[in-house]
């Protein structure tokens, strides 16, 4: 709503969007908001406008790739847990 502080406010915004609970909020909450998002950035109300990288699109695309990155993440975890010669590294016997 402040002009001034728009831009700061989308920058901020998307850093945020690396943690899934906040995009999903957030994504939640654009789309609530949108008939404000029509007043102030010239967007048209009809279905498809929920996938719009302002109101939701961004919130879906960041936790998409969070999963398939944290997915990923678990299967290096478990790698290296099962690994003994990394693991002796963290043991004290």
């Amino acid at each position: 709503m402040i002009v001034s502080t728009r831009d700061p406010g989308k920058i901020i915004g998307w850093i945020l969007r690396l943690i899934p609970s906040f995009s999903f909020g957030y994504g939640i909450l654009n789309i609530g908001a949108k008939s404000t998002y029509t007043i102030t950035e010239n967007l048209t109300l009809d279905p498809y406008t929920n996938y719009d990288l302002n109101i939701a699109g961004g919130d879906i695309l960041m936790m998409a790739i969070e999963g398939v990155f944290y997915f990923a993440l678990i299967f290096v975890i478990e790698k290296i847990q099962h690994m003994k010669s990394i693991m002796q590294l963290f043991t004290m016997e």
